[in-house]
């Protein structure tokens, strides 16, 4: 006999007979205090374990947990060269990772370009983006598709700097799939000019 125990942060714990590998570690070793399961795919040792489940149910050589994709997007800026001279070509390099733990769905980055630059180019490392016209400013719009687990991708961006102060830029991430910490989906970056 084995038993299944969902905790209320929604990680899964598993006891018992373990012949058909029902508990979820990875092994068919049977336990007699709690241990983790397994995140979907994982073997022994697990890098990864089973989290957001909402709902369990066992029976007599298996088990089935309920669970509600999430996805922890991050988004992070940087930008060369800094300082930047007025008139000069500044690089962003946006990139957006997911922490999981589980795969991201329809992953897009906004990246709203300030009033003093003008657009050149932009490319990304997966999917495709809607870019303004070369020499306007407006917003770059880049669908990455799925994002998985621990996955990044990265936007290359160049601007022309139009101004005699500083440049601040901003970008955001948004997927299908739940994000708990939507708070670092944004960020920012200051680049003084010389």
């Amino acid at each position: 006999m084995s038993s299944l125990a969902l905790r209320s942060d929604g990680s899964v714990r598993a006891w018992g007979y373990n012949a058909s590998g029902q508990l979820g570690d990875g092994t068919t070793l049977d336990r007699v205090t709690p241990i983790r399961v397994c995140a979907v795919g994982q073997t022994s040792p697990c890098l990864r374990y089973l989290e957001g489940v909402t709902s369990l149910a066992a029976g007599n050589a298996h088990g089935i947990a309920v669970f509600r994709p999430l996805a922890d997007l991050a988004t992070s800026i940087a930008a060369s060269p800094e300082p930047v001279a007025n008139g000069g070509i500044l690089t962003y390099t946006v990139r957006v990772r997911n922490h999981g733990p589980t795969a991201a769905e329809e992953v897009v980055l906004t990246d709203n370009l300030p009033a003093n630059v003008r657009f050149t180019s932009a490319t990304p490392s997966a999917g495709a983006c809607d870019t303004p016209a070369p020499g306007s400013t407006d917003t770059v719009t880049c669908r990455f598709g799925t994002l998985a687990t621990g996955a990044t991708a990265t936007l290359t961006l160049k601007v022309m700097v139009r101004s005699t102060t500083s440049v601040t830029h901003g970008a955001s991430a948004t997927a299908s799939t739940p994000d708990p910490r939507a708070g670092n989906n944004t960020a920012a970056i200051t680049t003084p000019l010389d």
